[in-house]
């Protein structure tokens, strides 16, 4: 009786340890997730851009390492990076400018960055200093604004919706606070906004319909169960429908949503079968042919760590097929087909598409020339690849054009200021466009200031 309940004891503890050790990987852990958006209007430039999806990061209460995520989004190698809200907590106390600066900066020194609020950023107590960061870092913000962004020579519409402190924004047209000019009307759109329940409203209007949301907010629906999902995520309620993955529109499925289960926690800080991801976005007319480059830069990365592939596998099968029908007299360029066909006539078989019929018939002729049957790898002895142990900054594919040089940015990003006397509270329009860097050195008391809408003047 003493050592069963010693055992028992060792069980529950040993239980409690893996318990313990999978909530923690589930939490402090991030890794990448890749989808591929294929749609007609993503060809020429953009057949193979691709896009680091940052989402709900929530600074400074993230578990997950700020390091991690910079080389996780290095790995990507993306064109741009896009931010879609929650970038920094409610109640930010204890982030420091010089840290969210730091961060922001080293997400621009990979690819041009791009950023729209969400509901925690808007009416966080420390939006001021995120607001004087992203500047100074370079991070374009699109607040409820369209810019037209050139890529080797291709325009694209990058769209963003701010949040704001209510949800009215999102009734109706949801995007009637974004102008578009007639050109941007035209090319290929791509919106980043907070909120993945307005999914069919931000295609009110047809003129600014976009090809491609970024969105996140659900969480993931924070806790998530098998063949269900996410139990719950604000402003979708129980069992969310939009908490992670591509979504379509009805009627129009090249029109398509990524959602991100995001990387922080705010309200309810536990994640359970919900890892925080980043999001590689593909952009693809053809999605197989970029799914295929993918896999077969992977195999040409596994092959230079000396790492078995199907691949290596098939050839290595081939070259000891030939040598074997070599050494017999006989040569063919097709041995295994070769092979099986003479022991089939042998053994009398006419039907040679089973495997298995295959497989055995081999494996006798190799036993029948001495040949030990180690020699010949198994299709088994491929190994499964976790992408976040794969080098990603080897792979070239499914770019399908030679990176040009990264976009720099200046740090003299423009926008409508309003300063606000913090006596008589009056607020005085500085310039319709003004340098945002001088703005943050001569106004470091955050209630000098205050950013503005300039459709609100």
């Amino acid at each position: 009786m003493a050592k069963k309940g010693a055992f028992n004891t060792l069980l529950g503890m040993g239980t409690i340890v893996l318990g313990a050790a999978y909530v923690y990987g589930q939490n402090y852990s991030v890794g990448t997730t890749d989808y591929f958006v294929e749609n007609p209007r993503f060809d020429n430039a953009l057949n193979g851009f691709t896009i680091a999806h940052l989402s709900d990061i929530h600074l400074p209460n993230q578990m997950v390492d700020v390091n991690a995520i910079v080389k996780h989004v290095t790995e990507i190698q993306p064109d741009i990076i896009a931010l879609s809200g929650d970038i920094i907590e409610t109640d930010a106390t204890g982030l420091e400018e010089a840290e969210l600066y730091t961060f922001l900066h080293a997400l621009t020194d990979i690819a041009p960055t791009f950023a729209t609020f969400g509901n925690h950023d808007a009416v966080s107590l420390h939006q001021n200093m995120l607001i004087r960061a992203m500047a100074k870092a370079g991070v374009v913000h699109l607040n409820d604004r369209a810019i037209t962004y050139t890529y080797k020579g291709q325009a694209i519409t990058l769209m963003g919706l701010d949040d704001k402190a209510n949800r009215h924004f999102l009734n109706g047209d949801a995007l009637r606070t974004v102008s578009l000019t007639t050109e941007q009307k035209l090319q290929p759109k791509i919106l980043l906004a907070h909120h993945p329940e307005a999914f069919l409203r931000y295609h009110e209007n047809i003129d600014k319909s976009p090809d491609l949301v970024l969105s996140g907010h659900a969480h993931g629906g924070q806790i998530r169960l098998p063949f269900i999902g996410g139990l719950f995520a604000p402003g979708q309620g129980r069992f969310p429908k939009y908490t992670s993955g591509v979504f379509y529109l009805p009627g129009n499925p090249a029109k398509q949503m990524v959602v991100s289960r995001g990387i922080g926690s705010s309200s309810f800080p536990i994640r359970l079968h919900n890892r925080p991801e980043i999001i590689a976005v593909h952009l693809t007319t053809d999605v197989d042919r970029a799914v295929s480059g993918l896999t077969e830069a992977i195999d040409y990365v596994a092959e230079q760590e000396g790492a078995v592939t199907s691949r290596t596998l098939e050839e290595k099968h081939a070259s000891k097929q030939a040598a074997r029908a070599q050494a017999h007299g006989y040569y063919s360029k097709h041995e295994d087909l070769d092979l099986v066909d003479v022991a089939n006539t042998d053994k009398g078989v006419t039907n040679t598409s089973s495997k298995a019929t295959t497989d055995r018939i081999i494996a006798e002729l190799n036993h029948a020339k001495g040949v030990d049957a180690m020699q010949t790898p198994s299709v088994a002895a491929v190994a499964e690849y976790d992408d976040d142990v794969v080098d990603r900054t080897s792979i070239d594919l499914p770019k399908y054009e030679v990176a040009e040089d990264k976009v720099t940015h200046a740090s003299d990003l423009t926008e409508s200021y309003i300063l606000l006397d913090p006596e008589t509270k009056e607020r005085t329009v500085v310039a319709e466009r003004v340098d945002a860097e001088q703005i943050f050195s001569d106004n470091l008391n955050e209630e000098m200031f205050i950013v503005a809408d300039p459709k609100k003047k």
